[in-house]
């Protein structure tokens, strides 16, 4: 029996959830985009760039040690409360993805996003951050979820499996060989054997998750997408896109319907092509 969990919150909901934890972290997340946060952001939030978690030219995840050293300068500890939201509701996916996997359990994205936050007409605020005023001394211990990344090898093995999905949460274009989706992926295609996960018309957008005001979309109207490409929730499901922002978004959306052997594919299309490339 599958359990969901509660990720996605909607403003009313932040704002209890603040008053009633005790230990709340609200973060933007971008890529480069820490002046659009100092212009303006959801009043007491930090900032995260995407770059703190995953480095290039393949944007995997960074190693264990240097996601616990950006937990230290922010002060977030295992008990802690980490609310996300963006820009771009993938870049917090994808860093909420990654909290996961390093061991935080309390994980929630805004519904919405920044967008939907300032269209509400709530209050904002502006101005930066001094980390040397925020980090904490010491390490704190977290245990980390390994098994929510999976790699090249186990990518392939889902795709010898009976009851396995791999999943392309990618356009109908990439998918189809048309474009690759990025300026910086130059090879088309797709991985021969995966199954489609639905996601949007180019690499930043996901209509087939979120609405025109940026809400997710009724996770089970999700579900029913994934079933009808034969992707079922007793499946071993790997996620991935052309690295992973919307195999992150994809990732979160079976969480909280409570599937269970679910995992994000680092690097993805862009991983899977180095072998082509280097021969």
């Amino acid at each position: 029996m599958s359990h969901k969990r509660d990720i996605w919150v909607n403003h009313v909901q932040l704002r209890n959830i603040i008053i009633e934890k005790p230990n709340v972290k609200i973060f933007e997340v971008g890529f480069n985009t820490y002046h659009e946060f100092v212009e303006s952001h959801i009043p007491g939030a930090m900032f995260l760039d995407t770059c703190y978690f995953e480095q290039p030219p393949l944007w995997k995840i960074v190693g264990l040690p240097e996601i616990y050293q950006t937990f230290k300068k922010f002060r977030i500890t295992p008990s802690s409360t980490v609310i996300l939201y963006g820009r771009q509701v993938a870049a917090a996916a994808r860093v909420a993805h990654i909290m996961l996997y390093a061991g935080l359990s309390d994980i929630r994205l805004l519904d919405g996003d920044y967008a939907g936050y300032k269209q509400s007409n709530l209050p904002t605020e502006s101005g930066g951050h001094n980390l040397k005023d925020v980090a904490m001394e010491g390490v704190v211990a977290f245990i980390a979820n390994r098994s929510l990344v999976c790699d090249k090898s186990i990518a392939k093995s889902l795709l010898e499996e009976r009851n396995a999905s791999l999943v392309s949460v990618r356009s109908p274009k990439e998918v189809n060989g048309r474009c690759s989706g990025y300026s910086y992926i130059k090879q088309k295609g797709d991985i021969i054997g995966a199954k489609w996960g639905h996601a949007g018309t180019s690499a930043y957008l996901m209509e087939d998750y979120f609405g025109p005001d940026n809400y997710i979309l009724p996770l089970e109207h999700i579900e029913r997408l994934w079933e009808s490409e034969g992707i079922l929730k007793h499946h071993k499901v790997a996620f991935y896109c052309g690295t992973a922002w919307r195999a992150s978004v994809a990732f979160l959306c079976a969480y909280s319907l409570g599937w269970k052997d679910i995992c994000v594919y680092d690097g993805g299309w862009l991983d899977w092509i180095q072998e082509e490339c280097s021969k």
